[in-house]
């Protein structure tokens, strides 16, 4: 309708398509790979080319966000080969890769991959090694994972860490933990993690 009209889509338009492809019950991932390079090459001819994109933060960030928008898609339906194809050709093509793109990686890993606790330790240590700092809804995924596992220890052993790098606990830090305390029989040390958590300024809900 834009085109008969004689107006000219941009980026935004191809991005709000690609975000409808994958937002489906059923996600239309055929249809968002079409919608991704669209918009990439729109975003590109919005001001960038080959040489200098990359150093254009503003639109660099966009085509950052194209890309997490069909990493989301693939996790909706656990297309985990081609979430880590797409890694693949992000690194390849020098998008930078940031904390949310493998928090997507690693929540798909957890939730449909029977290794999903390895393979998300094996994406932190990735992310290390390419300079990236983890944050909290990262390793919030690994303790989730030692929870589900019954490996507390291991699960305090990330939390500790953390601790050390001085990055915070969030509710979701919290309630990973408890869970893991409780799964054990551990009452009274979930009850010391509820204390801490409110110290902390972190207000429980019902869930914790």
């Amino acid at each position: 309708r834009i085109s008969l009209r004689g107006l000219t889509p941009d980026s935004v338009t191809y991005m709000i398509m690609l975000k409808n492809c994958c937002r489906k019950s059923a996600p239309d991932l055929e249809a968002a790979k079409l919608w991704l390079r669209k918009a990439e090459d729109r975003v590109r001819r919005e001001g960038l080319d080959e040489e200098t994109w990359s150093e254009a933060a503003p639109l660099h960030r966009r085509i950052e966000v194209l890309y997490a928008i069909l990493m989301t898609g693939y996790s909706r339906v656990g297309r985990l080969k081609d979430m880590f194809s797409l890694l693949g050709v992000m690194r390849s093509r020098g998008i930078r890769l940031n904390q949310n793109i493998f928090q997507i990686l690693m929540n798909a890993c957890m939730k449909f991959s029977p290794y999903g606790v390895e393979e998300c330790r094996q994406l932190l240590r990735i992310m290390q090694r390419m300079d990236i700092e983890p944050v909290t809804a990262n390793y919030n995924l690994l303790i989730q994972g030692y929870g589900r596992s019954a490996q507390l220890t291991s699960a305090l052993r990330v939390a500790n860490r953390m601790r050390e790098a001085n990055i915070p606990w969030d509710q979701w830090t919290y309630f990973h933990l408890i869970n893991a305390v409780v799964g054990s029989g551990q009452v009274e040390l979930s009850l010391r993690l509820l204390a801490k958590m409110r110290k902390d300024g972190v207000r429980p809900t019902a869930s914790h």
